[in-house]
């Protein structure tokens, strides 16, 4: 209706008042009013033939009566039926009297008066009646023991209890009196007891504490001391109006609590001759402050009374000098924001009447729009003396009005593969930052990948004032694209070519290349394959791909398949037409038509079987079914007629049972339909359901079933179910039906509690619609038509309704839940439990999908199917084909292996327990291409414990994909390049075949002749072409350093001498050594004193090496050849000639020293040197 309000209204559209608008249901749904209502009962008062729907009015006689009112029966003629008289006492006055009692059978007690209450003190234990008499007090009395008056013989309690005062006993005495001062500890007052206290108290009996007045006080806490009326007040002044102390007024008068205090508790009657208190000026103080004119006065004066008591109180006077002084300010200026650090703003002075002027300056800085653009604020302050200030200020406006210096970036090319730079010029700026930002355009290129992108880059400061400048990046594409996965190629495609085996189910893949590109989101590719050779065994084929990118750039590629082909033909090589360049094996193979074979019937089940034959050459001849080899028909039972004629299913119970059969041929089938019924309108039908088969109890060998009328509508609703003369009502057993006592002909009749009380009555026989116990009443009532077949029914019997009246029962009200069809379309009807075959014929009344116009009113008859049929399971779920290997071939499934569900029961209702059994039908085996490769059909039977089994079949390939493991390979080992090599087997075994193992060796170089390694490979390959590998490696090493043959000896020679340097000799175990020489001379401690090294370095081409030395030392052992001047005399007064020597040496330089000796002799002249 174009709001969002619900519509409220009956939505049921079986009601009368169905709104179609509706789509809020409000309860308001009324199934009757449209419908003739009335009492529909044969048997009540009131029946009305032309009602359709019993509203409940039906008006019944009382039991035992007719419509009038009058007994059928009244043998005493009281009016009491006989079916109703109740026997017992009819005395009202009797104990035992029975209001309902209508008979008087002679057993009242009549009552007997006295006093009945058991806790009265004249209880009457033979009293039935209570005549009033009982009586509480006589028995009564103080039953507390703490009472004067405890009476131990009472038996209740009553008020009369007395109890001695609180402290004192029954006599009268102190129960507690410590200092026997005659009154009792509980009364003792503590309390002050001196009269001159303030808490002096004469009701204390005892001694407490004294409290007294504090000083200048009265016990109330009143002050004592005089009190001033006038008095000079505070005041601040300059110092020109200090006030002179004579002209202050300062008056006073005494306490009004001082005469009283003192009258009472010091006798002191001054006050009333002196009743004023005397003033005397103390002096003044004067405290200086920070100036001449800044200090303050303290004048005090004191007020006494007569008896002493004194107050004193202060004026304070305060003298300032509050006048400021005068300030000078510079004048307001605006500055550049880069000149303000060196600008000269100026100060200010000041001047005061009463003293020097000293001036602060305190500077404020108020933000602008921006850093480089703010206002300096400076502010003097000045103060005098006497610290009165006053201030001005001076605004300085900053302002900001450069652009920022930004820098230019150089202009670049980069590959499209390259990430765009990113980097902003830098920018600089006189007062504050600088914000780069770039602006991008793309100019597009001759194609996707190559474009030009100018970046305008824009400085701008704080301030707002902005530069610009321009990068332009040319974009270029030069790479071709690249495969990410699918290629199995490589640079020559012939030496990676792909094996496909179309044994195998292999065949050349399709192209499906992942291809990227560093800058085509959507590079392409094509594939070319061209057949380079071709065979019927092998098929070289080779593909070639090209990859291009939108910018022209391309990359060319290529793969190699070599294919081997199917060639199908004989490969046993015991046959005639042995192919051997077949590689699959086929049907062709013929064994006998060259007559080199044994040939015959190899079947031992037919006539003509041949045990030497070895191939089977088709000729086998078999008798006609049911006939021996001699064509003689068999005839197990003796009778002459041929057992074929008279074979089939002998078993009565079975679906399929043969009456005519007597040779039993194993074809009985019991898992066929749970029942049959006939239906005169299609799509309705009947359904039974196994409820429980009972094994023990009163139901042992009995089985429970429900009943259900079947429809094509989830909202199909049946009302009736009927039965006559057109067509009969019938509900049959083969023997007879099950009643409980607690039970009733409806389910409706039997509440759960009664189930809980009594579990068969569950299982009592019982006719419905929908309801199977009275807790369902809530969604609609079935009501039985009157009919003989009730009681019938009721004792157990079949029954069968056909006459023209015709029974049934009914759905009330029509349209009631429990005739709905529901999720599984259908309505339950019966429940029957017997040890016989059910069966049985009715007409029912739907209303289909609850149309109660155009209902429908189909015949229906069923038929029990055998008790068994219900237990055959229905394999919802089993084991899955499976993939296993020949080593691990799986056995047979569990019980858990397998889901199975029932179409009419549940397991519980088979009355066994037990889990399902699993046994082995067939496997069927199909040969694969090698020995563990090979199929199984498997096919298997799941029967559980009451006997019913179905059979399910999966499908087990075995394959051979595990490699041979080897057990055993010759370890790595290491070995000297002049030892021998040993070369050992491996071995292997496989988990379901024979191996074959093949050994490879390669020899790798080394760095050395002796360097090498030794690869072997073995590959173990199974029957079905499995291998797996192992590697041993013998490493060979040249560890082993050459070995001098021959070193120099070690000598000693003269520095003088020529040295002699022989050479040395070595030998290697692999090859020859090469030997270098090193010499170092160690110089000695003369230029012919040193020592010779040799160190001899022997190596082979495996870099081992061995040293030796020789040592030549060199010595200077002959002294240097000295020629000196003559010995001479000369005479004293002669100069002395000292002529050099000289010398020469064999090895080096000689250095002559020269040292004198002046020897003194008889006389100064006379003496001798010694040089």
């Amino acid at each position: 209706d174009g709001s969002c309000n619900p519509i409220e209204g009956c939505l049921s559209p079986q009601a009368c008042n169905f709104n179609p608008n509706a789509n809020q249901d409000d309860g308001s749904c009324d199934f009757l009013s449209c419908l003739a209502t009335g009492c529909t009962d044969l048997e009540a008062c009131n029946y009305d033939e032309e009602a359709q729907v019993n509203d409940g009015t039906c008006d019944y006689p009382e039991e035992g009566r007719d419509c009038d009112g009058n007994c059928l029966e009244d043998a005493d003629g009281d009016d009491v039926c006989d079916g109703d008289e109740i026997p017992g006492c009819t005395s009202s006055t009797a104990l035992n009297y029975n209001p309902i009692a209508t008979d008087d059978n002679g057993t009242c007690q009549e009552p007997v008066g006295g006093c009945t209450n058991p806790e009265a003190c004249n209880f009457d234990v033979l009293a039935t009646n209570d005549d009033g008499t009982c009586e509480f007090e006589s028995c009564a009395g103080c039953l507390q023991e703490a009472a004067c008056n405890y009476d131990a013989t009472a038996l209740y309690a009553d008020d009369s209890c007395e109890f001695p005062p609180f402290g004192y006993d029954c006599d009268g005495n102190c129960l507690l009196d410590e200092d026997g001062d005659g009154v009792c500890d509980p009364f003792e007052i503590a309390g002050c007891q001196d009269l001159a206290a303030c808490n002096y108290n004469p009701a204390a009996t005892d001694p407490g504490q004294c409290n007294y007045a504090t000083p200048n006080f009265d016990c109330d806490g009143n002050s004592l001391r005089p009190i001033f009326t006038a008095f000079p007040a505070n005041v601040t002044v300059q110092g020109w109006q200090v006030p002179a102390v004579e002209d202050a007024v300062v008056e006073a008068v005494v306490s009004p609590f001082a005469p009283g205090f003192e009258a009472t508790y010091n006798g002191n009657l001054c006050y009333d001759e002196a009743d004023a208190p005397v003033i005397s000026f103390d002096g003044e103080t004067r405290i200086d402050g920070v100036c001449e004119h800044d200090y303050t006065l303290f004048r005090s004066w004191t007020a006494t009374d007569c008896s002493g008591y004194t107050r004193t109180r202060e004026q304070i006077i305060v003298v300032v000098d509050t006048v400021p002084p005068v300030v000078f300010v510079p004048e307001d200026a605006t500055i550049l924001c880069q000149d303000i650090d060196v600008a000269d703003l100026g100060e200010a002075t000041g001047t005061d009447d009463c003293g020097e002027v000293t001036i602060e300056l305190v500077e404020e800085i108020i933000p602008g729009d921006c850093p480089g653009s703010y206002t300096i604020v400076r502010t003097f302050h000045a103060m005098d003396p006497c610290l009165n200030t006053a201030s001005g200020q001076q605004i300085v406006t900053v302002v900001d009005n450069e652009a920022p210096v930004l820098e230019a970036l150089a202009d670049v090319v980069i590959s499209c593969s390259e990430a765009l730079p990113t980097t902003l010029p830098a920018a600089t700026d006189n007062c504050s930052s600088a914000e780069v930002t770039v602006v991008e355009t793309i100019i597009p290129g001759d194609c996707p990948q190559t474009y030009t992108v100018e970046r305008a880059f824009t400085a701008v400061d704080e301030c707002g004032n902005e530069s610009t400048s321009l990068q332009k990046v040319e974009v270029v594409d030069d790479s071709a694209p690249f495969v990410v996965s699918g290629f199995a190629g490589c640079d020559d495609a012939s030496t990676c070519a792909i094996g496909i085996n179309e044994l195998e189910g292999e065949s050349i893949p399709e192209a499906n290349l992942v291809i990227g590109d560093d800058c085509d989101d959507n590079p392409t590719y094509t594939a070319t394959d061209v057949v380079l050779s071709s065979s019927e065994a092998l098929e070289v084929v080779l593909r070639e791909y090209i990859l291009t990118d939108a910018c022209g750039n391309a990359l060319t590629l290529f793969e190699q398949f070599d294919v081997t082909l199917i060639n199908e033909g004989c490969m046993d090589e015991a046959a005639c037409n042995y192919d051997d360049q077949a590689n699959v094996q086929d049907d062709s193979c013929d064994f006998c038509s060259c007559g080199e074979n044994a040939c015959g019937c190899t079947d031992d089940e037919a006539c003509n079987y041949d045990a030497e034959a070895e191939y089977e050459d088709d000729t086998c001849t078999y008798p006609d079914p049911g006939f021996d080899c001699d064509g003689v028909c068999y005839d197990v039972n003796d009778n002459g007629i041929c057992d074929f004629e008279e074979a089939g299913c002998t078993d009565e119970s079975a679906c399929n049972y043969d009456p005519f059969a007597q040779v039993e041929d194993g074809s009985c089938d019991y898992c066929c339909a749970h029942e049959t019924f006939t239906s005169t309108e299609a799509d309705y039908g009947v359904s039974i359901d196994l409820v429980q088969t009972h094994t023990s109890g009163d139901l042992a060998g009995m089985s429970t079933y429900r009943v259900y009328v079947t429809t094509p509508n989830n909202e199909d609703v049946l009302t009736a179910v009927t039965g006559g003369d057109e067509f009969p009502l019938a509900l049959h057993t083969t023997t007879s039906f099950y009643q409980n006592v607690f039970g009733g002909c409806l389910g409706s009749n039997i509440s759960p509690a009664m189930m809980v009380v009594a579990p068969d009555a569950a299982y009592d026989s019982w006719v419905t619609i929908g309801a199977t116990s009275s807790d369902d009443l809530g969604d609609g009532e079935a009501q039985l038509i009157p009919g003989a077949w009730i009681d019938s029914f009721e004792e157990g019997n079949s029954i069968t309704v056909d006459d023209n009246i015709g029974s049934g029962w009914y759905l009330i009200p029509p349209g009631g839940l429990n005739g709905v069809s529901g999720d599984d379309n259908r309505v339950l009807v019966a429940q029957l439990t017997t040890d016989g075959v059910i069966s049985g014929s009715f007409r029912v009344q739907i209303f289909p999908s609850g149309d109660q116009v155009n209902d429908v009113r189909p015949d229906l008859t069923f038929q029990q199917q055998p008790l068994g049929a219900f237990a055959c399971p229905i394999i919802e779920e089993g084991p899955s084909d499976a993939v296993a290997s020949c080593d691990d071939v799986p056995g047979l499934p569990g019980a858990n292996d397998f889901v199975v569900s029932y179409s009419n029961a549940e397991a519980s209702a088979f009355g066994c327990e037990g889990d399902l059994e699993v046994s082995l039908v067939s496997d069927e085996t199909t040969a694969g291409t090698c020995p563990g490769q090979y199929t199984i059909a498997r096919t298997v039977k799941v029967e559980n414990c009451a006997g019913g089994s179905a059979e399910y079949t999966y499908v087990i390939e075995v394959i051979d994909d595990s490699a041979p493991q080897f057990v055993s390979v010759p370890a790595d080992y290491t070995l000297e390049c002049s030892e021998g090599l040993v070369f050992d087997d491996a071995a292997a075994t496989d988990n379901c075949g024979e191996v074959t193992i093949d050994v490879t060796s390669e020899t790798i170089a080394g760095n050395a002749t002796g360097n090498y390694t030794v690869v072997r490979t073995f590959v173990a390959t199974d029957e079905c072409g499995n291998s797996s590998e192992a590697v041993q490696i013998i490493t060979v090493e040249d560890t082993t350093a050459p070995v001098f043959d021959f070193v120099p000896a070690d000598y000693t020679a003269e520095c003088s001498d020529e040295l002699v340097l022989e050479d040395a000799a070595a030998s290697d175990n692999c090859n020859g050594a090469a030997i270098e020489v090193a010499t170092e001379i160690i110089e000695g401690s003369a230029t012919g004193n040193y020592t010779v090294v040799r160190t001899f370095t022997a190596t082979d081409d495996a870099g081992n090496s061995a040293s030796a030395t020789q040592t030549i030392t060199v010595e200077d052992t002959t002294a240097p050849e000295l020629t000196v001047p003559a010995d001479y005399t000369s005479e004293c007064s002669d100069d002395l000639i000292l002529d050099d020597a000289s010398a020469t040496d064999n090895c080096g330089e000689v250095t002559i020293e020269v040292s004198s000796e002046t020897i003194a002799g008889d006389a100064a002249g006379n003496y001798t040197v010694v040089r």
